[in-house]
């Protein structure tokens, strides 16, 4: 591991997930990403099995952010924590600010940590986060739903959704670059959709429609699913970088959903300049679909109707317009600078907190108890 002969002037980060680096949710890469600017941040991967070796930790720096990726090796039924204990104080880690958002990673915390502050980053429902709660001392909620979920579970609940990159996304409106091999033969109309680990795809939903529509293509942006069908084609996960040359070769780009999935792809999608229909999600149905940005369809027959008349009529320019206005209050930067605050003034112990700058997605919003 990197090695420093003084301690950090702040707070390190230590995200404990039970994911890859390059698996992981959008949103905590936006924001970790961001962190560092100002603290080393360190991302403690789901640990390998190594049962040849002796218990070790492997360790890289993400060219890209410059955060600290560390790899627990252990033979299986080794306790993770006790090898991470003795990479923490090789890299003179005390008292860092712990982050979590799956309750899966709290097997590798080391009970010597002493934590600075916790935050438990709530991206998606989950049946049982019970201990997160308990431990954290404040929960970020990406959504009004999960907000309204979490808020009387904790006395320190904020709801911060997920920012949208705009300029990435922005790029498929762009002059097109030649597509990707794997999707530049496949005929039109296309419909594609970006699974990422909490995307929560209606298999069953995404059959029905591909039955009723055999002449249309669509793309699913995910390892295969369990639904074989000629018009569906899963073209396994795809690099964030990758994203928008494969949006920019769409007609169309579906949210097939469980209703308890989170929207992490809707602004992406705008901000792209594709039309959308989606699953009545309730956070998609408050944020968007009450403004007219996203199509809401309720089952099979619905989101074809919807579809198709989304791709004969096209997104006109005043749509445009008002999706461009709204993504612009989405950025990730402010969804940081909240967050940034928020920590900072439980650091210090002040009261004051601030809050996300008002549109639709920040209207159920917590206030200090």
């Amino acid at each position: 591991m990197m090695h420093t002969n003084q301690l950090p002037a702040t707070h390190d980060i230590v995200c404990f997930s039970n994911l890859r680096w390059d698996q992981e949710p959008s949103r905590t890469h936006q924001l970790l990403s961001r962190f560092v600017k100002q603290r080393r941040v360190f991302y403690i991967e789901k640990p390998k099995c190594d049962s040849e070796r002796a218990p070790r930790t492997e360790s890289k720096t993400c060219p890209r952010t410059g955060i600290h990726i560390v790899s627990p090796c252990v033979p299986r039924g080794w306790p993770v924590n006790d090898t991470l204990r003795i990479a923490f104080a090789a890299e003179q880690i005390h008292r860092p600010i712990v982050w979590l958002w799956s309750q899966e990673a709290l097997e590798s915390v080391p009970a010597s940590i002493s934590p600075a502050a916790v935050v438990y980053d709530c991206i998606s429902p989950t049946s049982d986060d019970s201990r997160l709660l308990r431990m954290a001392d404040l929960v970020f909620a990406a959504g009004p739903s999960l907000y309204q979920a979490k808020r009387h579970l904790h006395p320190k609940v904020y709801s911060v959704p997920n920012g949208v990159d705009v300029r990435h996304f922005g790029a498929a409106r762009g002059p097109r670059e030649e597509e990707p091999a794997d999707q530049k033969d496949l005929p039109r109309p296309r419909l594609g959709c970006v699974c990422s680990e909490n995307f929560g795809l209606d298999r069953e939903l995404l059959r029905a429609i591909a039955e009723r529509r055999p002449e249309w293509q669509f793309i699913v942006l995910a390892d295969r699913g369990g639904v074989d069908l000629p018009n569906i084609h899963w073209l396994g996960a795809k690099h964030y970088d990758e994203l928008p040359r494969y949006l920019s070769g769409w007609d169309l780009a579906m949210m097939p959903l469980t209703l308890d999935s989170g929207p992490d792809q809707a602004g992406n999608y705008l901000a792209a300049g594709l039309p959308v229909v989606s699953s009545p999600l309730p956070d998609i149905v408050q944020s968007f679909g009450n403004l007219g940005l996203i199509r809401i369809a309720s089952g099979p027959d619905e989101f074809v109707g919807e579809a198709e008349h989304a791709m004969l009529f096209g997104m006109s320019l005043k749509w445009r317009e008002r999706a461009d206005a709204f993504l612009q209050s989405m950025s990730w930067d402010q969804s940081w600078g909240v967050m940034n605050e928020i920590i900072e003034q439980q650091l210090t112990g002040a009261g004051t907190y601030p809050v996300l700058p008002e549109h639709p997605m920040s209207q159920t919003r917590s206030t200090v108890r």
